[in-house]
C-alpha cells in the first residue's frame, strides 16, 4: 500500500479476481475506519478500480464490481 495522508493506493495479487475483490473490501473497510478514528476521510467518489492479468491466466478477466461505501466500482 502506498499513502500520502488522505490519498492512497492498494494492490493486491491472489489466484482469484473474486479473492482480491474481498481483500480489498476489507482493506478499504479498516482503513476508513482507522481514518475516522485520526478524523480522516477518503473522497470514494475518486476511486479507481484497475484489474491487471496475465496472458496464461485461467480464470476469466473479471467484471464483476467492486463495492466501497455503497458505491460500485467497475474495473477498468
Amino acid at each position: 500500500m502506498l499513502a500520502y495522508v488522505d490519498d492512497f493506493s492498494i494492490t493486491v495479487a491472489s489466484e482469484s479476481h473474486r479473492g482480491n475483490i474481498c481483500y480489498l473490501q476489507r482493506t478499504f473497510t479498516k482503513l476508513t475506519d482507522k481514518g475516522k478514528h485520526q478524523r480522516v476521510s477518503f473522497s470514494v467518489l475518486k476511486t479507481e478500480l484497475r484489474n491487471w492479468g496475465t496472458p496464461s491466466q485461467r480464470t476469466p478477466h473479471a467484471t464483476a464490481p467492486i463495492e466501497l461505501d455503497s458505491h460500485l466500482f467497475h474495473p477498468q
